[in-house]
């Protein structure tokens, strides 16, 4: 409430302006409410009743729906911030300076589903209170659709992406981006350096002589964390996202640990494919839009609609 006080003219801005707020102060407020609903859901019983409406209104039909108009009033017709890193050049921009400093460093690049931005802000907080060494934390452009298959072919190094319709599927440079054997050739191929791709369940398991012996042939390691991903976009689970992301904060504490205590490393990245929204109070029909049916657009889901060509003012706003 006191954040809302601090924005009573709202968030109209320009579009890299709008971009670097969030970046800077107003992604604290996914932060609080995450963490208003992880503790209210500990606390049970019916005294927080009232609170929760009110902060369910607050979130909800103030914060969500106004940076979402300013934010879609903001853009032009193109996807992209002139001064504002883009996800499609993350490995030239972190990954490819850290490998061409010298024949031996290693480069470490966590990917974990779904971790938003106002998590891994967290998340960064806790690694610098629990590791030594310098941390910084940088927004990136994500791409569109902010689906998986799209935002991991985007991670990696090469320079054209297809998405293609209807398919489970991205190419990048005209390869297949489809599971870790894929990423790996690419990775191998594009990066021009002994590379592997390696689940963080698995090498969170290892030892430290199993660690060492994983990784020592490599000089960039691809580490795949699935954990917000695996339980918000199921519908059956979607209500534990929050504290799936807090499970997702530790294991990623004891990963960098693994990383940097265990097997050496001493370059680590983590980012993620996209993120998500949530909010506790379902969506109401009335507030939903029908998905129309016309021969521009390719493919239709819940999050998203792809179209072959621009699609009219109506049929935009079903994608809202």
């Amino acid at each position: 409430m006191e954040f809302k006080q601090q924005y009573t003219e709202g968030f109209r801005q320009p579009a890299p302006t709008l971009f670097k707020a969030y970046a800077s102060d107003l992604h604290s407020f996914d932060r609080a409410y995450r963490h208003f609903i992880t503790k209210s859901d500990d606390a049970h019983g019916d005294i927080l009743k009232g609170l929760i409406e009110d902060v369910e209104n607050l979130y909800t039909q103030w914060f969500l729906d106004e940076l979402g108009d300013a934010w879609s009033n903001a853009l032009d017709e193109r996807w992209e911030l002139a001064s504002i890193a883009s996800q499609t050049k993350f490995f030239a921009r972190y990954v490819l300076p850290i490998l061409e400093r010298s024949d031996r460093e290693k480069a470490f690049v966590i990917i974990s589903d779904a971790l938003r931005y106002e998590v891994a802000s967290e998340l960064q907080e806790v690694i610098q209170k629990e590791i030594r060494g310098e941390t910084s934390i940088e927004a990136q452009f994500g791409v569109l659709p902010s689906v998986t298959r799209l935002g991991m072919a985007a991670l990696l190094p090469g320079s054209k992406l297809e998405l293609i319709p209807a398919s489970d599927d991205v190419l990048l440079d005209g390869l297949s981006t489809k599971g870790a054997i894929a990423r790996q050739k690419i990775l191998n191929q594009n990066s021009r350096v002994e590379a592997t791709a390696i689940d963080a369940k698995d090498l969170l398991a290892m030892n430290t002589d199993e660690g060492r012996a994983a990784v020592q042939p490599y000089r960039l390691i691809y580490i795949y964390h699935n954990v917000i991903d695996a339980i918000g976009d199921k519908a059956s689970s979607e209500r534990q996202v929050f504290s799936a992301c807090e499970q997702a904060i530790s294991e990623l504490l004891r990963l960098v640990k693994k990383i940097c205590n265990s097997i050496n490393g001493t370059n680590v990245i983590i980012t993620a494919d996209h993120g998500f929204l949530y909010q506790r109070r379902p969506i109401q029909e009335a507030d939903k839009r029908p998905i129309p049916s016309s021969e521009t657009v390719l493919e239709s889901k819940r999050r998203y609609l792809l179209g072959e060509r621009k699609i009219s003012g109506e049929m935009r706003d079903t994608t809202r």
